[in-house]
């Protein structure tokens, strides 16, 4: 016979079996070490990002009020010596310095145009802080005018500017298109023979024959062809110095073109001849 299992006082409350009790780390989901330092990692690298955007963004928008802190106020140039010229070039940079500042001038254009002034030989362009640009430049010096619209310079060198230099010092010379180089050595030549006398050669004209017509000191004329015309200088330059500068009356003109001669013209008398 099964017996019945104790039953409790009437009016008595049952007595609740509690569980036991699971330690909280044994209820959360374990991660291992390295996940979490992987998760980590990644939620730090998320945040670095996030960062770096941030300052991007904020740098795009504060860098130009920070920038119109240093405004250009001076643009300096040196070595040009003439007002005409100085115009020019203010003329030739105005908009790219016009309302430019300190870190955005652009000096790689600034100096390409000044370099394409043909009157420029060279040219530096550099910040100064820190509100100035300083341009310094080198000038060609012209020794001479040809067909009265471009300059000579050293070496033959031509180049534009007629308009921006003084040129009632300056020698004109005149003579066919395209054949300055051989012309301009003519004058060379010239100059260096008439100056044992002290003449200088105002103007030059020459023809496609290279016959050529000076003008000297005192509006003296002179007359030359290519042929042995070294050797006809000389000969004149000689004569001048013994005896043609010693004559009361002004020498007006010498044709040199003759072999063994020379045809004089004298400004208040007859024709005379010299050998």
């Amino acid at each position: 016979m099964r017996r019945s299992r104790k039953q409790p006082p009437r009016g008595a409350v049952p007595k609740k079996v509690r569980a036991p009790r699971v330690p909280l780390s044994q209820r959360l989901p374990r991660l291992a070490w390295r996940e979490w330092w992987q998760t980590l990692k990644q939620v730090r690298r998320h945040l670095l990002v996030l960062a770096v955007m941030l300052l991007a963004i904020w740098s795009l928008l504060s860098v130009p009020t920070w920038l119109n802190r240093f405004p250009l106020e001076t643009v300096g140039v040196d070595g040009v010596s003439d007002q005409r010229r100085q115009s020019e070039v203010q003329k030739t940079i105005s908009d790219l310095v016009m309302g430019k500042n300190y870190f955005n001038l652009p000096l790689p254009e600034m100096h390409e145009r000044l370099e394409g002034l043909g009157w420029i030989e060279t040219v530096n362009v550099r910040r100064h802080w820190p509100d100035t640009v300083k341009i310094t430049i080198t000038e060609r010096q012209p020794i001479a005018v040809w067909n009265d619209k471009k300059l000579v310079g050293g070496e033959g060198i031509v180049f534009e500017g007629v308009d921006k230099f003084d040129l009632n010092s300056l020698p004109h010379i005149y003579g066919p298109e395209g054949r300055l180089e051989e012309v301009f050595a003519y004058y060379q030549h010239m100059k260096a023979e008439l100056s044992v006398a002290g003449f200088s050669i105002h103007q030059m004209e020459m023809d496609a024959r290279l016959t050529a017509r000076l003008t000297l000191n005192d509006d003296i004329q002179l007359v030359v062809d290519r042929h042995q015309y070294e050797h006809k200088l000389t000969r004149f330059v000689d004569l001048y110095m013994r005896q043609l500068s010693k004559e009361p009356q002004q020498l007006e003109s010498a044709d040199l073109r003759y072999a063994d001669g020379m045809a004089i013209q004298w400004s208040q008398a007859e024709n005379k001849r010299g050998t």
